[in-house]
């Protein structure tokens, strides 16, 4: 596992920040006209410029993990996709609201969810 910092290179999200880390071995090649998603400029403490991923905004590929995770990145993406259905930006927050999101979520599956009947589908 690598720890990594690096810029979106996708047209719409150009410059956006990311950091994450990297789980792989050997190389990708890209072929023909493929456009790099992002441009690692860090791998742990040492300054790099390469490529990584290829794709476009709705569909992209990466070595990348934890992507959402950064705040910047997040907000940029989800805001150029709104933007493509007519909808207006999310303003900025610089707070992570996804633990909260989480929660609520797990409230509202003990709410409405028969677990017993889940339980006995899956065999449990």
């Amino acid at each position: 596992m690598t720890q990594v910092e690096a810029v979106c290179a996708i047209p719409e999200l150009n410059g956006a920040r990311v950091r994450g880390y990297e789980i792989h071995q050997g190389r990708t090649r890209a072929d023909g006209d493929t456009v790099e998603a992002f441009k690692i400029t860090r791998l742990f403490d040492r300054a790099v410029n390469q490529s990584d991923g290829a794709g476009q905004l709705k569909l992209f590929g990466t070595y990348l993990h934890g992507l959402f995770d950064h705040s910047e990145f997040r907000g940029a993406y989800l805001n150029c996709l709104r933007q493509h259905k007519g909808l207006a930006p999310l303003p900025p927050h610089a707070h992570d609201t996804r633990t909260k999101n989480f929660d609520q979520l797990a409230d509202w599956l003990q709410d409405y969810l028969d677990r017993r009947r889940i339980k006995k589908i899956v065999g449990l």
